[in-house]
C-alpha cells in the first residue's frame, strides 16, 4: 500500500485519526487492518465492532501477527493496557474506531490535494464501471481504484490508503445499504466527478424505496461537484439531480456503434477501430460507455481510450465465462430483480447450439418486495424457452410453486439445500449446455462450477 511508504508513528497516525495517544512505541506504521488474520508486520490493527464480533477480542492474534500498534475505543483503555502493558506495541484511542478509521483515511488523503477523484454510484454496474475508468485513466497517469469490492464506509477508507504524491488519479465506488452511508462516504472523499449507474431494488430492505435509495445514492451528486454523468435509462434523474446546479451528462450503450458477438464478448468501434470487449449484453456495455463519457470529459483521446479499453478487465463474477464441456455464465457477485432479468433475457437471446439453463439463487435485502420480487422472476422464467431451472434457496420457493402450479413445461428443481442442488445439476447437465448461474452474494451459486465442470 502506498500508505506504507511514509512510516509513520503513532503521533502521526493519532493526528490523522483525530486520537489519543495512550501508550507509545518506537516501531512504525505501513499498513492498516481490520482483520487479525489479515495482519501484516508493522500494521495498525483497528478495532471494530460490529453485531456479532468485536475487534478488541483479537488484539493479540493482532500483535502476534506483528501489529506495532492499535486502534481502540477510549471505552477499552484500561482493559487493553493491562493486558498489554509489557508488550511494545502503540495504542490510540477514539471514541469511535470506525470514526477513527474514517477520519484516519480522510486527512491521509488531504496531503494530496492534487488528485483528481471519480466516485461511483448506483444499484447495479458500479464496479465494471470503475474497472473501465481505472483502465482509460491508467493511459493519463497513475491511477488507483477500489480493489476487489471495498466500496463500504469500512472499505472506501481502506481503499484511500493507496493514495501518495505519485497519484494523479483516484476511482473509488461509493456503495451504500442503509441511510447515511453515502454522508460518511463524503466526509472521507469529495470527488471531483461523481456516476450514478442506475437505481434499482438492491438493499430496498434496509433503504425502504426506490426513491429512498434515489435520494440517498444521489448525494455523491455534492454541492461542490464539477461534473455529473447518469444513465439515460435511469428514471430518476430529477430526484438524483436536486443538490447540484447542473444537468448531469447522461449517456447509453446507443452512443457508440456496437456488435453483440455473444459469449465471445462486445465489439465496439472507435474512429473505425475496432476493439473487443470481454463483456455479455448491452447492460454492461452501458457501463463501459459511462466510462467513456467521463474521460472525454476529462479530455482524454481517443487514442488513449482504444489503449485502455484494450487493457480493460471486468471482474470475476460479473458475467465471466467459464469454458469446458458445459459452459457457464458466472453471474454471482450479486443479484436484484433488474440485474437477473436483464440477464435472463441476454441468455433468451444469445445464440446457442446446445441446451440453455439457468441456476438461481435467491435475492436477499428486498425486504417486504421479497415474494413480489421473486414471483416475478418465476414469470420471466415461465415465457425464457430455457431446458431447465434450478431454484436455490427459501425466498425461490414461491416462485418455484408458482412455476408448478402454471404447469412449467421444463426441467424445473427447487431446493434450499446446496449439496441437493449439486446432486441435481450433476445429473442433469450435458456436454454442450450452456448453464448461467445468477444469485445474491450470500447464495455463492459460484460454488456449483465444480460440478458443473466435471471437477470432484
Amino acid at each position: 500500500m502506498a500508505f506504507s511508504n511514509y512510516k509513520y508513528g503513532v503521533f502521526s497516525i493519532a493526528r490523522f485519526a483525530q486520537a489519543e495517544v495512550v501508550k507509545q512505541t518506537s516501531k512504525k506504521i505501513l499498513d492498516v487492518a481490520i482483520d487479525s488474520r489479515l495482519i501484516q508486520k508493522n500494521s495498525l490493527f483497528v478495532c471494530l465492532e460490529g453485531e456479532h464480533f468485536d475487534g478488541h477480542n483479537f488484539i493479540f492474534d493482532a500483535i502476534n501477527k506483528g501489529a506495532s500498534a492499535l486502534l481502540i475505543k477510549k471505552s477499552q483503555i484500561e482493559k487493553v493496557l493491562s493486558n498489554v502493558k509489557k508488550i511494545d506495541v502503540g495504542i490510540i484511542a477514539v471514541h469511535s474506531t470506525l470514526e477513527g478509521l474514517q477520519t484516519l483515511a480522510k486527512n491521509y488523503i488531504s496531503q494530496f490535494p492534487n488528485v483528481n477523484y471519480t466516485a461511483i454510484t448506483g444499484s447495479v454496474g458500479k464496479s465494471t464501471t470503475k474497472q473501465a475508468v481505472a483502465a482509460l485513466l491508467a493511459t493519463e497517469g497513475r491511477t488507483v481504484y477500489t480493489p476487489n469490492n471495498l466500496n463500504s464506509e469500512i472499505g472506501l477508507p481502506l481503499s484511500l490508503f493507496q493514495i501518495d504524491e505519485t497519484t494523479d488519479f483516484g476511482v473509488f465506488e461509493m456503495g451504500i445499504d442503509h441511510i447515511g452511508e453515502m454522508d460518511r462516504h463524503l466526509y472521507m472523499l469529495e470527488p471531483n466527478q461523481s456516476l450514478i449507474t442506475n437505481i434499482a431494488e438492491s438493499h430496498i430492505e434496509q433503504l425502504g424505496s426506490r426513491k429512498k435509495i434515489a435520494k440517498e445514492k444521489g448525494k455523491i451528486f455534492h454541492s461542490n461537484l464539477d461534473l455529473a454523468f447518469v444513465s439515460k435509462h435511469c428514471r430518476y434523474k430529477r430526484i438524483l439531480s436536486k443538490n447540484i446546479n447542473f444537468k448531469p451528462i447522461e449517456y447509453s450503450y446507443s452512443d457508440v456503434k456496437y456488435k453483440d458477438k455473444g459469449l465471445l464478448g462486445v465489439e465496439i468501434f472507435i474512429n473505425n477501430e475496432k476493439i473487443n470487449l470481454p463483456i455479455i449484453g448491452e447492460h454492461l456495455l452501458e457501463d463501459i460507455v459511462g466510462a467513456i463519457t467521463i474521460v472525454k470529459q476529462l479530455g482524454l483521446d481517443n487514442t488513449q481510450i482504444i489503449e485502455g479499453l484494450n487493457n480493460f478487465k471486468p471482474m470475476p463474477g460479473r458475467g465471466s465465462i467459464v469454458d469446458g464441456s458445459v459452459t457457464v455464465i458466472e453471474d454471482c457477485y450479486n443479484a436484484s430483480p433488474t440485474s437477473t432479468n436483464a440477464i435472463l433475457n441476454y441468455l433468451q437471446r444469445v445464440a446457442w447450439s446446445g441446451h440453455k439453463k439457468v441456476v438461481l439463487g435467491s435475492m436477499k435485502e428486498l425486504g417486504k418486495n421479497t415474494k413480489k420480487a421473486h414471483l416475478g422472476i418465476a414469470k420471466a422464467l415461465y415465457n425464457n424457452k430455457l431446458e431447465s431451472a434450478f431454484l436455490y434457496g427459501k425466498e425461490m420457493e414461491n416462485a418455484y410453486y408458482y412455476l408448478k402450479k402454471e404447469n412449467y413445461q421444463k426441467d424445473l428443481f427447487y431446493s434450499d439445500n446446496f449439496e441437493e442442488l449439486c446432486n441435481a445439476a450433476d445429473k442433469n447437465k450435458r456436454d454442450g449446455d450452456l448453464f448461467l448461474l445468477k444469485g445474491s452474494r450470500a447464495m455463492a451459486i459460484e460454488r456449483l462450477i465444480p460440478t458443473l465442470q466435471g471437477v470432484k
